[in-house]
């Protein structure tokens, strides 16, 4: 595909790698190896089961919630691996979901567009931040990791970075969207 931006209908089953120069949009399900040089939009809730890189990746569009369906962890929001976060995220959605639907009585009217006014704005920025990191750890250059490694390690960058990730407080967010 060379569109600079390309849409599918349907589900996308791939055998060996599907690439695109530019930003693509899936309207379904993904499944196999995937590369997006721009972003990768799957506006379908669905399954995300391919190994993908892109630059930014965006899973049901900007939504959580669909009806009566409530995604959680990596069905929300698929994670990279590069800030080990994927995990604390599922766990923050499950927490912040129980503690929801305790305070609202289980009204679910309520409960799912909190969840996600809470949680989906967070989700896309570990993602966008892990996605980022990903491209750090794998330069290729010999003097951009030298570089890289040099701030990393006589450098207050890697700790400013991660205290955003780490001084979250989801009761605090909770609170403050029952309030």
């Amino acid at each position: 595909m060379t569109d600079p931006i390309s849409n599918i209908e349907g589900d996308i089953h791939v055998n060996g790698t599907l690439s695109c120069d530019g930003d693509l949009i899936i309207d379904g399900q993904l499944k196999g190896q995937l590369s997006v040089k721009g972003n990768l939009t799957i506006t379908k809730i669905g399954n995300v089961s391919a190994n993908t890189e892109a630059a930014k990746l965006t899973v049901a569009g900007n939504s959580m919630c669909s009806k009566n369906i409530t995604l959680l962890g990596d069905a929300a929001h698929p994670m990279v691996p590069f800030l080990g976060q994927g995990g604390c995220m599922a766990i923050e959605d499950a927490y912040t979901f129980a503690i929801l639907s305790g305070e609202l009585d289980c009204d679910f009217n309520k409960v799912q567009p909190l969840y996600e006014k809470i949680r989906l704005q967070r989700n896309n920025r570990i993602q966008s931040a892990s996605m980022l990191q990903g491209k750090l750890n794998h330069i290729k250059n010999p003097i951009a990791a030298f570089t890289r490694n040099l701030l990393m390690s006589h450098t207050l960058l890697l700790a400013m970075r991660t205290s955003k990730i780490w001084n979250y407080n989801v009761d605090e967010e909770i609170s403050k969207a029952l309030s």
